[in-house]
């Protein structure tokens, strides 16, 4: 069976080459396609903007005396979304803002899982593939953690859909236990 191998919607590939001593800092946003895209893929009705700021440097302190060789990145993510509200399935608009940080590593650097390493950075080190990082997938994966699993529109309430207004309630008797409880009444 053969792998395929697909590019990410929103690839933002960082060679380590450049990373110098300094670190780097970088500011991008999605275009057209790439908010397309997105949207296909979190099952969002529209991605009308999405934009981060991340500073890329060489781990130091704690994180690099517990993964040696790490890089670290940090940055923040501002979106606005269109979503529709899972109580009134009306569209509506909102905005997600998030801040993250994620630790890389070389492979034989990583702190085994079973040893319960307990990392600074938000998430457990990932590991380093090539000399390269994709920025623009690690904002990507954080946009999808950022995001609401159950949106519901500002204001909505449970109470605020009654359901379509050509359903019918089903009487007492359209149920498979109805017969159980005539019998239970002449009992």
């Amino acid at each position: 069976m053969k792998h395929e191998v697909t590019t990410p919607e929103f690839s933002r590939a960082v060679d380590l080459e450049n990373l110098g001593v300094r670190g780097l800092d970088l500011a991008f946003e999605a275009n057209a396609r790439e908010r397309a895209a997105l949207a296909a893929r979190f099952v969002l009705i529209e991605l009308t903007s999405l934009r981060a700021r991340l500073r890329i440097e060489r781990a130091r302190g704690r994180a690099a005396a517990a993964v040696p060789g790490a890089i670290a990145v940090s940055g923040t993510l501002d979106a606005a979304v269109v979503q529709t509200c899972v109580v009134t399935l009306e569209a509506f608009g909102s905005q997600v803002e998030e801040s993250f940080s994620q630790l890389f590593g070389p492979a034989d650097a990583l702190p085994d899982e079973a040893e319960g390493a307990v990392s600074p950075f938000d998430d457990a080190p990932e590991q380093l593939l090539g000399g390269e990082i994709d920025v623009g997938e690690l904002v990507a994966q954080q946009f999808s953690l950022a995001l609401e699993p159950y949106p519901r529109r500002p204001g909505a309430a449970l109470g605020d859909f009654a359901g379509p207004a050509d359903v019918e309630t089903p009487a007492e008797t359209d149920h498979p236990f109805a017969v159980l409880g005539q019998l239970k009444g002449k009992m």
